[in-house]
């Protein structure tokens, strides 16, 4: 029985060793294929944009396939590609754009939904019901946000600001910079994170190099 218990742990230890040295070996192929020459980097770039898939809602998988896909245009630049060897670059600036616009539209959903119930709005409520309004200008008139995509958020502020007496007309006022900061904001978060987690893929790839 201890000659078979050492000769169990004896297999179980070449196992180990044996799946470590495939996923080193894994690791080790990935690596190669990012750290590759202009040619390979322009075709993994194009690669990315075509997988990129615009869904009509957000997506967190679609933001770091955008993000993903950005990466690696970059990439294929430093290995001296330009704009031209990218076939679909239209695409990609395309998907980027509607990551701005699903971020627009959930900064004001936020605002919107940081604004009490009807009946028991009062004046002190004012300032909130405004922001929720300059966000929601941000995401219809910068982004081509629409009231369907704000959802009935958009008639709870529309009934919000009646019972504040802060009723106005969509765009009447100019669009201030705390809307545009808050939305350029949460866009970067969203881009920004999905591009570092991205980086670090890489980087760990890279060590294998």
């Amino acid at each position: 029985m201890r000659k078979m218990s050492r000769y169990g742990m004896l297999l179980i230890t070449v196992l180990v060793i044996g799946l470590m040295c495939i996923t080193v070996s894994a690791q080790e192929v990935n690596a190669t294929t990012y750290a590759q020459d202009k040619a390979g980097a322009i075709e993994a770039a194009n690669e990315a944009i075509r997988q990129i898939y615009i869904p009509i809602a957000y997506e967190q998988a679609f933001v770091e396939d955008v993000a993903n896909a950005r990466s690696l245009v970059t990439h294929a630049k430093s290995k001296g590609a330009v704009d031209g060897d990218i076939t679909n670059l239209s695409k990609l600036v395309s998907a980027e754009n509607e990551v701005r616009k699903f971020a627009a539209i959930q900064a004001a959903r936020d605002a919107i939904d940081k604004i009490p119930p009807t009946a028991e709005i009062t004046s002190a409520d004012r300032g909130t019901i405004s922001e929720a309004r300059r966000l929601v200008d941000v995401a219809m008139l910068q982004h081509g946000a629409s009231a369907f995509d704000i959802c009935w958020r958009y008639d709870a502020l529309i009934a919000a600001e009646k019972a504040a007496g802060v009723e106005k007309a969509l765009g009447e006022t100019a669009l201030p910079a705390t809307g545009a900061i808050n939305t350029a904001a949460l866009i970067g978060t969203l881009l920004t994170g999905a591009g570092m987690m991205f980086s670090i893929k890489l980087s760990r790839k890279n060590l294998y190099k």
